[in-house]
Parts: structure tokens; sequence; C-alpha cells
């Protein structure tokens, strides 16, 4: 922090998971590099007087020798209602800290008495920053333009995508704090029922691991999550039935009395605290060791605000946390399936998730710190345009380049392209801007009405491989213009080589293939989509046709990809993100591109071609049985097989399909579980008039119910 003050006053963000000391680093920064008062604003009521008190003994600064006995503690003021007039300000005279919540100086604070404000304070503090994009936060940072400010946040990633701003001079990853002893493990405890159970089935669970843990002599506490107050209801009255004896609580925004539940769940009185959401950021309990997780979270950032709530160590009869959770919704986000899954080991993925995350964002807010607008006055008619905001799709033409001068670009635009803003990013051969053109409307001779379109450009030289990226959402064109512009000399990378970009891609599966026919007068082009694509490649190995574009799915170093290319020149993706993430891309693209290694025909020769059957080919070998592809897509832990009648459920990876016999209309094959044991025998029969169709023809020892919807099939399965 002393390091980043003696050469900058942008502001700084430290990122530190939750419970691993963020307010004890704040003391720190009062200690030893401010003597002025530190304005500290954090989000709810309850979290400013824990921070204040925390202030007023200089926390655990003390406890663990690092200030000397002789240090006096600092003077704290506490902000509880918003300032009227600029004697309502006095208090920072007289106190070395004032802490205050968003509420009391946000938005509605007079700009007067906001320039005020920013002027007695030498240093601003900003907890729990990921609310930083808010309009009440945004409207304090510019107010403190220019004062040191410091920004603390457990999660910089938002789930609307909005950035939270602030060079990340300090990540402390999630690993690192389980491995540094901060955080208890995580238990996760699934069950899988029905979403019209799941309710009393995670209150049970939960319920019963509460029990459990008091009867051990540990000081634990159950927190239910729900999402809205109805459902926070419902729950809290199935806790009240299973477990009246605990004294459950409901807790939330409209509780009349939420503060004396809130008393009675931190002396213990009650054990079980029904609530919607998390009791709030930076909310401190060490006893909550029990989460059950009624209504899933959506986003990565909530989930690790809300398991910070309970792996927090402290006291000797606080033991380790327990989650529970329905992995049978079917509602829960991809990105989180992971978590959701049987037997995850929520240690490992949430600190493998949060550092990307984390990682990420540290990239995008320094590329975006290292950029600098070009045209600060710009034009008069120009809009204003933030680079936070800049969410470019993922397509590019490669041209072969070894100079760029950026600033050159202007000479290469077309004429009806208007620059409306322009960025360069200092530590690498990046320009991006954007442009808006106009265009007459065809169903009006009227002057005044146009059409509108903006179109963002990024343009990147790849020093080490001597690639210029020129990519734009305006796909009228591949501009050569520009890129001789910038480049001086530059020859677009096109034709045969383009289909390069669909090497090292496992399990290829092309959707579109455009073709050119050659010879054929009244047919120079065909596109094939779907079930046509096979037809289409069969084509292209005539002399008479040609590949002319080609794109599919697939899977690249472990996850799903799109990709399509042109033998014009340009190479897209259906992903979307961040510039750092669209210049990683094309480097990537880039490498396949100038890769002689990569086999074009091989990589077309062994794209997966499916297709529809009427008979099963019984002059061929059976080699094995598959399940259908839309289990496959899914994590194997969150499909279970279960007995009839019986709660016992297994995951489907300890059961595997055997073949038995086939005909031309049906195909038998057995479900096998253990060392070799068969637990049911099931015929696919084809029906020409409903397909597929799947019955179970014998039982072996046991029924067996499949939790799964429908079985389909195709040629490559069999």
């Amino acid at each position: 922090m002393g390091a980043h003050w003696s050469l900058e006053r942008t502001p700084a963000t430290i990122v530190m998971p939750t419970g691993t000391g963020k307010t004890e680093t704040m003391l720190a920064v009062l200690a030893a590099y401010v003597h002025e008062p530190i304005l500290v604003v954090v989000p709810w009521d309850a979290l400013r007087g824990q921070t204040a008190i925390k202030f007023i003994t200089f926390g655990l600064l003390r406890a663990i020798g690092v200030l000397p006995t002789d240090v006096p503690n600092p003077v704290v003021g506490i902000m509880k209602k918003r300032p009227k007039t600029k004697a309502d300000l006095l208090m920072f005279e007289h106190c070395n800290v004032v802490v205050a919540t968003i509420g009391s100086i946000g938005a509605g604070l007079p700009a007067e008495l906001m320039e005020s404000l920013a002027s007695r304070c030498k240093a601003l503090i900003l907890d729990e920053a990921h609310h930083v994009p808010a309009t009440s936060w945004t409207h304090l940072k510019e107010a403190f333009r220019g004062v040191p400010t410091l920004q603390f946040t457990a999660t910089p990633f938002r789930r609307d995508t909005q950035l939270v701003d602030g060079k990340v001079i300090f990540n402390y990853p999630l690993g690192a704090a389980q491995r540094d002893g901060y955080f208890k493990p995580i238990r996760f405890e699934p069950v899988q029922v029905s979403p019209l159970d799941a309710d009393l089935a995670i209150a049970e669970s939960a319920v019963r691991q509460l029990r459990n843990d008091l009867e051990q002599g540990l000081d634990h506490l159950l927190m239910a999550r729900c999402s809205s107050i109805v459902r926070a209801t419902i729950v809290a009255a199935l806790n009240q039935e299973l477990a009246g004896d605990l004294s459950p609580v409901l807790i939330h925004s409209e509780s009349e009395d939420a503060q004396l539940r809130l008393a009675a769940l931190k002396k213990g009185a009650a054990k079980i605290v029904i609530c919607v959401g998390m009791l709030g950021e930076g909310f401190d309990l060490p006893q909550l060791k029990v989460a059950a997780i009624h209504d899933m979270h959506r986003s990565l950032a909530i989930l690790l605000q809300f398991v910070g709530r309970f792996t927090r160590v402290a006291g000797d009869r606080i033991g380790d946390a327990t989650v529970i959770a329905n992995i049978g919704d079917k509602n829960v986000s991809d990105a989180l399936e992971r978590l959701y899954s049987e037997d995850a080991d929520w240690n490992l993925i949430l600190s493998e998730m949060s550092s990307t995350a984390a990682r990420d964002h540290a990239k995008l807010v320094a590329f975006l710190h290292a950029s600098r607008r070009l045209d600060e006055h710009g034009q008069s008619d120009s809009i204003i345009l933030s680079p936070h905001l800049l969410k470019p799709t993922f397509s590019t033409a490669v041209y072969r380049a070894t100079a760029f001068v950026g600033e050159r670009f202007h000479s290469g635009l077309p004429d009806n392209l208007k620059l409306q803003a322009v960025w360069q990013h200092d530590h690498s051969p990046t320009l991006y801007f954007v442009t808006r053109s106009e265009s007459r409307v065809r169903w009006t001779n009227t002057k005044g009405v146009q059409d509108r379109e903006w179109a963002l450009f990024v343009l990147h030289h790849d020093v080490e491989r001597a690639l210029l990226y020129i990519s734009s959402t305006n796909h009228d064109s591949l501009f050569p213009e520009l890129a001789e512009a910038v480049a001086g000399e530059a020859v677009l990378i096109k034709g045969e080589q383009m289909f390069r970009s669909l090497g090292h891609i496992n399990r290829l599966m092309l959707q579109n293939i455009g073709v050119k026919k050659h010879g054929r007068r009244n047919l120079s082009f065909a596109m094939y989509t779907g079930g046509d694509v096979d037809e289409a490649l069969g084509l292209t190995e005539r002399h008479n046709s040609v590949k002319n574009n080609v794109s599919g799915t697939g899977w690249e170093e472990g996850a799903r990809v799109s990709v399509g290319c042109s033998v014009k020149g340009r190479v897209w993706s259906r992903d979307q993100g961040s510039i750092p993430a669209l210049l990683a891309w094309c480097q990537r693209v880039g490498t396949k591109l100038l890769d002689d290694i990569i086999d074009i025909e091989s990589i077309i020769a062994n794209v997966l071609l499916p297709s529809e059957i009427d008979a099963f080919p019984e002059d061929k070998a059976v080699l094995a049985i598959e399940w259908p592809a839309e289990l496959l897509g899914k994590s194997e832990d969150r499909l279970a097989l279960s007995q009839v009648d019986q709660d016992d459920t297994q995951p489907l990876y300890m059961f595997e399909l055997l073949f038995v016999s086939l005909s031309s209309n049906s195909l038998q094959f057995a479900l096998v579980v253990g060392e070799g044991v068969r637990v049911g025998e099931f015929e696919l029969r084809l029906d020409t008039q409903l397909g597929f169709k799947v019955q179970q023809t014998r039982l072996c020892s046991q029924s067996v119910q499949i939790l799964i919807s429908s079985i389909s099939s195709h040629d490559q399965g069999l």
C-alpha cells in the first residue's frame, strides 16, 4: 500500500477472502501511513458498528504485538445520519477515523457538502468494494477523485459484469487462505430429490447435522438460505416443526424485531436462523457452521460471500463447516454445476473458481489502467463511452505484418465511418476505437430518418508471431486499407490455411458449411446446415466444389468451444468477453494459422457426422453402447440411479451399458453395476412412427429406477 501511494494516487484494490483480516489490514494502513482523518465507508449499518469497534481498539494488532504498547488508540467517529450543513462535518477535526454507511453520504448529499467532506479527508477506504459500480458509490468516488483510495473486497467480479475499477495491488487467493489455516474445511452433504421434496429433505439433513455437532460439544449454529421472504417463511415453518427445541428464528428486511432475533442468535438462545440472502455482507458470527441452501446461488460472487460466513476459524469449540444442497435441482447454472455435484470437493473447486475469476478481473483492470484516451476532446457530436463497458465478440482477420504504428489508423478508415472514441494501450501494441455510420432508411424517402450503426474495432500486433489482428463488429469488410495504414505492408492470411483454426479441437462437429461450385451457371454457392453437412463434405471432395466457410463446436483444453472460419480470411467464435480475453483468443488463433503440422484434410475427415437411420446395421459389429450426448454433456456426478422404493442412489459412473444382442429393429442391452452384476435388461426398439423407444424387458435381482427422462441414439454410438 505504501509503495502504491508513493507512486500514484489512483484507486487501489485489495482482494482478500472473507475472514482473512480485511479490517486489520485497514487498521495497519491507519497505523503505518495515515495520520490524518480517514473516511471508512461500508454498505450496511451492522457492519458500520462492527468496523468502528475494531478501529477503536486497533483490533488484533495489539493482541499479536504489531503495535507498541505506548501507541494510543485512534479517535473514531460514527456518522449515523446524513450531514445537512458544514457544521455537521466538524467531527473530522477531532477524529482520526470516521466510519459511515454509503446511505449517509451517498448520491443524496449536496455537492457543496461532498466537496467539503472530501477536502477534510486524507484517505478513503471502501469496504465490500464490489458495490462500487452502483450509482451512490460512483458519486462518492467522483467527489474523492485525487484522494488516496483503498478498496477491499473478497469478490471483485460481479454477476452483472460491471467492472470494479481500481488497480489490484494485492490478491490473496482463496487456496492460499485455506492453506494458511484461515478457513475451516468445508464438507458438502448433498441430497438428491425432486424440487417438490427438496425443502423438507434439506431441512431434515441440516437439522440432523446440527444436532450431531451439538452432541459433540461444538458451539455451532445453522443458517437456512432462501431467495425470498415467501420462501423463507415456508422454510421457517419446516424448521419449527422439525426442531422447535432449537428455537428457529426468521430474519428478513421486513422483520420488526430483527435485532432481538439476531441478539438471540448471537447469545446462543436460538440455534437456527432462516434468512433471505446472508444477513448482510461483513456479518461476523463464527458459530455459523451448518449451511442449508434451499435456493441455489446463481453467482460465484454471492456464493463465495455466503460460504465465507461458515469457514472462519475461531475458538476451540468451533468445528468444520457443512453445506447441504439439493443436487437434483436442474436450475443450477453451468458455472456452478461442479460445486453442486455429488462428492464435489468444495475446498478445491471454490479455490480454483475464485482464483480464476479474480485473476481475469485483475488482468482487465490492469489493461484498462494502461490504456489512455487519444481523443479526449473528440468531435463535437461524440458521446461519452467508457472502456469498462466494452465487450467485443470474438472475431478477427489476421494479417502478416512486422511493424505497427497505431496512430496512423485514421488514414485507413472508410469515409463513412465517423470516429467516436479511441484508446491506445501503453504496454502493448494495441489500439481500440468506436465508430459510427449512418445510412438511408430504405422504407422511406425522408432524408432526416437514417439508420445509425456503431462498431467496435480492436487492433493488436502480435510481435512474436509477426501478425496483425483486426477485430471488428463491422463485418462489411476485412479492412485491408486499415491494415496497411498501421502496418505499412500487410498480407492477409486466407484460403485453405484458414481451416487450420479448426485444429486441436476434439470431437469436432460441424453445424454449417458453405461450398463454392465451379462450372455451374445457375448455382455458384450452396450452404448446408444440420443433417446436410455430411452431404456438403462429400461434395467438397469433388473437383467442381471447394469449401468456402465452416463452423462447428467441439472440445479444446477441457472446455467446450465454438469456431468458424472463411477462406476469405475471417475466424470467429460465439464467445464474447473483455478485450484482454479477445487478445488471448486471437493469439491462439494466430498460433494455429502458422502451424504447418496441422493437416487440414485430416481435420475434415475426422469430423463427427450424425445421420438418421431406419434400421440397425446388422452387418456391423457393436463396439460399445454410449449414454446419450445430453447426459455426457453434464457433470457425471449429478446423474444417479436409484432402487425403486428406496432412498439409496449411486452415481451414474458406477454403472455400465452392456451389449446383449442386435436385430434390424431392436437392440438388447443390460445395465451392469460393480463386478458385472446385471440389475436390469432393456430393449431399444426402432419404431418407424415413434422413432427410438426404450422398454424394460427383465429385472435382475432388484428393480432400478433411472432418474433420466429419455434415451436417444445415433449411429456413432453403435
